[in-house]
């Protein structure tokens, strides 16, 4: 699991024979925010917010105990010019999200600050990346935050926190992705402070969904035959500050995290995608974050 705000303390958990820390104190950056994990190789790949850097991870097989790192710097890579143009924010590189190609040649992570994805080629029969290279160039502002891959197309989407803004991007074999599409995560005319968070796209790559944080909302999108998505809902995300949901397809059901009013909310998926409450509601104070053992 990846803790914060210590400097970089990922922390294994052993599941078996009893639950506690198999390793504590993994210290190779600051703010370890999202993780992957490549379960054939046995590596794992962090991303450190405030560092604006990725920990690479070789694991012990047999007990899941991680070797010492390979550390990259966005600041450091050869394609990186500058940060983006909120100082605020994007006073320098911020990595948010890291993920594995689904060919496995590929570890991408997505960089607020930096308004980019940077590309790592992945071996993973040598265990190992080469360091980073730019991937994509997202508009200068958008701090683009996490992405998720279409489940049969050479498709990407990543939302953008600063700009509210989802981007359609066809993926290439070489790592890099090319901008095709672009909508707002809002509804039109909305003028209020907002961030988009969280993204999840459905097993049957029908529908994505995306929550923003201030307007607390959930957006969902259509995905047509080419994967070109369409706004098709807005609903109010059962509290306020809409961090992170966990799509559960089997179940039919959305369970967002709203994380400034402490609460789980339940909703659940019709035939066509759209959300409905259930009224199901869970008191969990300050939620980060979603998951399933599996």
């Amino acid at each position: 699991m990846v803790s914060g705000p210590r400097a970089g303390a990922g922390r294994g958990v052993r599941l078996r024979p009893r639950l506690g820390p198999a390793r504590d104190g993994i210290e190779r950056g600051a703010d370890p925010c999202h993780v992957a994990l490549d379960r054939q190789s046995a590596c794992l790949a962090v991303a450190n917010y405030s560092s604006g850097s990725v920990a690479f991870f070789p694991l012990d097989r047999q007990t899941g105990a991680p070797a010492s790192p390979s550390v990259f710097r966005h600041a450091d890579a050869d394609s990186f010019a500058s940060a983006g143009k909120d100082h605020e924010r994007q006073e320098a590189p911020h990595a948010h999200w890291v993920g594995f190609s689904p060919d496995r040649r590929w570890l991408h992570a997505v960089d607020l600050g930096a308004d980019a994805i940077f590309a790592y080629r992945f071996d993973p029969v040598a265990r190992s990346v080469a360091p980073p290279v730019l991937a994509w160039r997202a508009p200068a502002g958008a701090g683009p935050r996490h992405m998720a891959r279409h489940p049969r197309q050479p498709l990407a989407y990543v939302v953008c926190e600063l700009s509210n803004a989802l981007h359609t991007l066809d993926a290439r074999k070489d790592g890099m992705f090319v901008g095709r599409h672009r909508l707002s995560t809002l509804p039109a005319g909305h003028r209020g402070a907002s961030q988009a968070a969280h993204i999840a796209i459905d097993r049957a790559g029908r529908r994505i969904y995306v929550s923003n944080r201030g307007h607390d909302s959930i957006a969902v999108f259509a995905l047509d035959a080419a994967g070109v998505p369409s706004l098709i809902q807005h609903v109010a995300s059962g509290g306020h500050w809409p961090r992170v949901f966990a799509l559960l397809d089997d179940e039919r059901q959305l369970v967002v995290g709203n994380e400034r009013s402490g609460t789980l909310a339940v909703f659940r998926i019709a035939a066509d995608g759209r959300l409905a409450p259930t009224g199901e509601t869970l008191s969990v104070p300050g939620v980060v974050f979603l998951g399933r053992p599996g």
